[in-house]
């Protein structure tokens, strides 16, 4: 079987670095690209077409719902994503957002939390 290909976003380089080490450690999945901000995930998306991607919300230069959004209506990405969205963001705005649009699903972050473990 073909290891599901993973991209990881978050401008927080210490919960990127712990996203990458947990994905890292499953032999099924194989992470293709990292991103700190929005614009280099969606250039990741471009050139390695991964089959997930786990995606905070809130990033600088372009935020998560732009990106989901970009790469849907990007005609010459011929493999879309199914986006896992990470975030620390608690709003019920932005969960009716994410709800409208080919989200998996959504995980909430203790920020605090996954630095002190």
């Amino acid at each position: 079987m073909d290891k599901l290909n993973i991209a990881i976003a978050d401008d927080n380089a210490k919960v990127l670095q712990l996203l990458d080490k947990i994905v890292s450690s499953d032999e099924e999945l194989n992470v293709v690209g990292k991103a700190g901000n929005g614009e280099d995930l969606y250039d990741i998306i471009k050139k390695q077409e991964p089959d997930v991607v786990l995606l905070d919300l809130v990033m600088p230069k372009v935020d998560g719902l732009t990106v989901m959004e970009r790469v849907n209506k990007d005609q010459e990405i011929r493999k879309h994503p199914a986006f896992i969205v990470i975030t620390a963001v608690g709003q019920d705005l932005t969960l009716g957002k994410l709800l409208q649009g080919d989200i998996i699903g959504e995980i909430r972050t203790k920020i605090h939390y996954l630095m002190q473990n």
